[in-house]
């Protein structure tokens, strides 16, 4: 059946062909993989294959891109806040690092309304702090965040 592999490509030099690929959570239908560095420390959320219904996001570890991923623990709540991981963005300023979990909310209300839906996030030790903020305030010369009681 359809996504029931999810997979790493290495690239060529010239990004014109995949030269190796490395299998993941082999028969376990994750999508939409957002994979961020903190600490040494790969960080992978995901989805399962819904098709258009929220499902738990869930986070894996690894020390490396190849091997090594500890088994998926859900996060957040469960529906990934009505979300499916898209990226995580590293905002970097003159006090520290601000992670960004970016996940699309599909058909809100319908596909061509979908949103884009963006907060705060944190990584340590393996873990990761998922929590919905419906408002905050990002300071990208400091690179910290606040949350925001603002309309």
């Amino acid at each position: 059946s359809i996504n029931q592999r999810l997979g790493l490509f290495k690239l060529s030099d010239d990004y014109l062909s995949a030269i190796e690929y490395t299998e993941l959570f082999k028969y376990q239908g994750r999508e939409a993989p957002a994979i961020v560095k903190v600490d040494g420390l790969y960080h992978m959320l995901s989805s399962a294959c819904m098709g258009w219904d929220p499902n738990p996001c869930k986070l894996s570890s690894s020390k490396s891109l190849t091997e090594g991923w500890s088994d998926l623990k859900q996060i957040g709540d469960d529906i990934a806040f009505d979300t499916q991981a898209a990226s995580i963005l590293k905002v970097k300023g003159s006090e520290g690092m601000t992670y960004l979990y970016v996940g699309d909310r599909w058909m809100d209300p319908g596909l061509p309304e979908s949103k884009t839906i963006v907060f705060p996030v944190s990584f340590k030790d393996g873990e990761c702090t998922f929590e919905y903020k419906p408002k905050f305030e990002m300071n990208f010369k400091t690179g910290k965040w606040r949350e925001s009681n603002s309309n």
